[in-house]
């Protein structure tokens, strides 16, 4: 993507004054998204040819950028923190007006601090016209704006309070999968009580909950559910009950349910990651045979345990082995974070490699803020 090989030094060339140029006449900042945690902001400009029009004018680029103050950098624009594709045209002449919105414009998801620490961000725009040496650019800055803070029940943040893990109540998905045929169907978000606490490499993170479960319709309204295994006693009831209740509208057979905690949209918060099986391929176990696993990726991204939660029939040590060597996850972005995935894997024997027919990865919350009046989760 051409990164304005122009507007990328926007202010150290002057525009020409020999006849029109484009001018930026209006750049703003547009909330596009303001939840309990983050901000989105588009940075849209506007410009327009003022004067005759000039006979080499025969292309511009118009593109905006984002700054915030996380890191320093709020007036650092020779390495913006978020730019956009911008916008090139061929076609001009006098009092034209183009525009950088959508696509073309800078856009960002800013983190909401925990007051009363600030944050802030700052939009600027420019639009050059392309001659052979001398590239004519214009250049509008907004104004700084605060994003506010993330609600949570410390400094009287107005919403409602940030999880703990005290409290153990967290914003949680449901999800419930057919370990036969992989099919996987979400049971909805909930305020679910998740009670699992751990520490890994010296951070206390508050865990999912799940159970693997043999439901079996019957006559009447009520399906038989046994309880295979589960993170807690407690939790394998619950949603054996649920399950029991709802028996028309689950699958038959070996299911497993996970209760995940959506993570909040902080500067924790990355794209969840998606775990694959990579490198060559793995022979073993029975054809047709089913394998349930709990990968849990530390934040560096390396795989810290590899737990077996079910399997069809009996698996040797040495495919598990392997096939702790082959999962890995993939990430959307640089940032790194605790996951921990579930998968269920189709055994091939000598003839087939194993695949993987579902797989589901959530992100603990780690517990890292701390006050007079208790530790929370983020």
């Amino acid at each position: 993507m051409k990164y304005l090989g122009a507007l990328s030094v926007l202010g150290l060339l002057a525009s020409s004054a020999q006849a029109g140029t484009f001018e930026m006449y209006n750049v703003s900042t547009v909330i596009k998204a303001n939840t309990n945690y983050y901000i989105g902001i588009e940075v849209q400009g506007f410009a327009q040819y003022v004067g005759p029009k000039d006979p080499d004018d025969n292309s511009y680029l118009i593109q905006t950028f984002l700054n915030d103050s996380y890191g320093g950098d709020l007036n650092d624009w020779n390495n913006p923190d978020e730019f956009g594709a911008g916008l090139t045209g061929t076609t001009v002449y006098e009092t034209q007006v183009i525009s950088c919105t959508g696509a073309c414009a800078a856009y960002g998801n800013i983190v909401k601090p925990f007051c009363p620490d600030a944050a802030f961000y700052k939009g600027k725009g420019g639009v050059t016209i392309y001659h052979q040496f001398t590239p004519e650019i214009d250049i509008k800055y907004t104004a700084v704006y605060s994003t506010g803070c993330a609600y949570n029940d410390i400094g009287g943040g107005g919403g409602p309070p940030n999880p703990g893990c005290e409290s153990g109540s967290a914003t949680t998905t449901t999800t419930v999968t057919s370990i036969g045929s992989g099919a996987t169907v979400s049971r909805g978000r909930s305020s679910g009580t998740v009670g699992r606490r751990d520490i890994q490499e010296e951070v206390r993170y508050l865990l999912e909950e799940w159970a693997v479960l043999d439901h079996q319709r019957a006559p009447g309204a009520q399906g038989i559910v046994d309880i295979l295994n589960a993170s807690s006693e407690e939790f394998a009831r619950s949603v054996a009950a649920e399950i029991g209740a709802d028996s028309g509208n689950v699958a038959e057979g070996p299911i497993l349910v996970i209760e995940g905690i959506d993570h909040p949209y902080n500067d924790r918060y990355i794209p969840t990651p998606t775990v694959r099986l990579v490198g060559e391929p793995i022979m073993g176990g029975s054809p047709g045979d089913r394998l349930v696993l709990r990968a849990d990726f530390a934040e560096s991204g390396t795989l810290a345990s590899l737990d077996v939660l079910h399997a069809s029939s009996s698996v040797s040590a040495e495919l598990v082995a392997a096939i702790e060597q082959h999962l890995a996850l993939e990430y959307e972005t640089a940032g790194r974070h605790r996951a921990v995935s579930f998968v269920v894997l189709e055994l091939g024997g000598p003839a087939r490699p194993v695949q993987m027919v579902a797989s589901r990865t959530v992100l603990p919350l780690c517990c890292c803020y701390t006050d007079e009046t208790g530790t929370y989760c983020i």
